[in-house]
């Protein structure tokens, strides 16, 4: 059964969705972490947060992809060691490509795992 745990550090208040299940069936029983959630409880405003971040990574990433097709193309208002230079940026413009894909992957994995939290805390509402 999942559930948001309030916890307190100090003066502030944390928030995390846990699973408690029963070691080998006792009375004991554990809490497992599913995410934490910091100071916002509401699971659905975090929701809107990653979509927005994953759609402006997306944004970022169409951008990045854009600018390093034009300076692929060669130009004739480029001094001689232009190929270099051209060489460089591709080199660069690869590797923010590379970093902004992992962002966009890792972005998407925690809109993916916000989304299984909740519908196990949906699952666990209908359950009481």
């Amino acid at each position: 059964m999942a559930f948001i745990r309030r916890r307190r550090r100090g003066k502030r208040v944390y928030y995390d969705v846990v699973e408690s299940r029963r070691v080998e069936g006792k009375r004991r029983c554990v809490q497992k972490p599913l995410l934490v959630l910091g100071e916002e409880p509401d699971i659905e405003k975090h929701l809107t947060e990653a979509r927005r971040r994953l759609a402006a990574l997306r944004r970022v990433l169409r951008k990045c992809q854009t600018l390093q097709h034009f300076a692929a193309q060669p130009s004739e208002a480029r001094p001689d060691n232009a190929d270099a230079a051209r060489a460089h940026g591709a080199a660069f413009g690869r590797a923010v490509v590379a970093v902004v894909v992992q962002d966009i992957a890792d972005a998407e994995a925690h809109l993916g795992k916000l989304r299984e939290v909740r519908r196990k805390l949906k699952e666990s509402e209908r359950l009481r």
